[in-house]
């Protein structure tokens, strides 16, 4: 199957239900059931795995699907999920995860969606976190007709950390939606979000950021950033990133841009001999880097990179 990853434990979901005949079989220590129609992943306790889990979900119609998925304490998983429908389809996907990290438990999680033109893809990821635990997400929003994003997490016990980043591209008249919420209830933890956008032609992003700090989670440290650019006068971009801070002793910051490519950047790089079109590449390449960069999977960084030096670098 042409979705399917080398170094991975490849699970495949067509239209919405698991293909038990295309999947890989999984370790023993991560158990997979389905109850109430709900898909449910356990970690078994300090598991760790040589090679990523991999969701590949191929859509062509209008389902609804839920997970949960609980990694126990000290256990440590590296979470792929990509998706993907045919061109020609109209098709509506809601998908809803709740993500549960006992202490010391490590996720990386990382969704790539590459969608069909006519595809639409809704995802509600709510994460509970406990102490010591890391989550970190990485978001690539690449094709699709509208990809809503609504992202919650819970930082509910002492130096409990989540790092988010997001990298998304729009053209036509395609639209973007991310809401991202991080609520600190614990003293000591942490959070570090950071979003970017490419718009092109007539497309359309959103993007809502909260951080809330309770009032009692002294020592927190939270960094909220959004940053855009456009390419044409018909992109727009609404961002609105806020704070909620009820304790005095944080460090919490918060920051959005939305712009052009830096016309002063483009002349010294076509005076250094640069093609106006290679000095636009060049910058598009750096903006997007620190993102791409956050990969530890090769594969899956080798397609994200070669996709933009497709699309989005010509």
């Amino acid at each position: 199957m042409k979705n399917k990853l080398q170094a991975c434990y490849n699970l495949i979901f067509q239209n919405g239900v698991w293909d038990e005949a295309c999947s890989d079989k999984l370790p023993d220590t991560i158990s997979f059931d389905v109850v109430d129609k709900q898909y449910q992943i356990g970690v078994k306790e300090e598991a760790l795995f040589d090679k990523p889990l991999h969701f590949i979900f191929e859509n062509n119609q209008k389902k609804e699907i839920q997970f949960q998925i609980n990694l126990n304490a000290s256990s440590s998983l590296d979470l792929i999920e990509t998706h993907v429908s045919d061109q020609g389809c109209d098709t509506r996907c809601e998908i809803k995860s709740e993500i549960m990290l006992a202490s010391s438990a490590l996720l990386r999680h990382t969704r790539v969606l590459l969608l069909g033109e006519q595809s639409t893809l809704i995802s509600e990821i709510e994460v509970s976190q406990e102490e010591k635990s890391q989550y970190q997400s990485h978001d690539f929003f690449l094709k699709g007709l509208e990809n809503q994003t609504q992202l919650f997490v819970n930082l509910n016990a002492r130096q409990a950390r989540c790092d988010l980043s997001g990298l998304y591209y729009a053209k036509r008249k395609e639209v973007i939606k991310n809401n991202i919420t991080v609520k600190h209830y614990s003293k000591d933890t942490v959070s570090k979000t950071n979003y970017k956008g490419v718009l092109d032609q007539a497309a359309t992003g959103f993007f809502q950021g909260n951080i809330y700090v309770a009032a009692d989670a002294s020592g927190v440290d939270a960094a909220l950033k959004n940053k855009n650019i456009l390419l044409s006068r018909e992109a727009s971009m609404h961002t609105t990133p806020q704070l909620e801070i009820f304790s005095d002793d944080v460090r919490c910051t918060h920051g959005a841009t939305v712009g052009q490519l830096d016309e002063q950047a483009l002349f010294y790089l076509q005076s250094r001999g640069l093609t106006l079109m290679q000095a636009r590449q060049l910058l598009l390449m750096a903006f997007a880097q620190d993102c791409t960069a956050l990969l530890s999977f090769e594969p899956m960084k080798q397609k994200i990179e070669s996709f933009f030096s497709e699309q989005v670098y010509v």
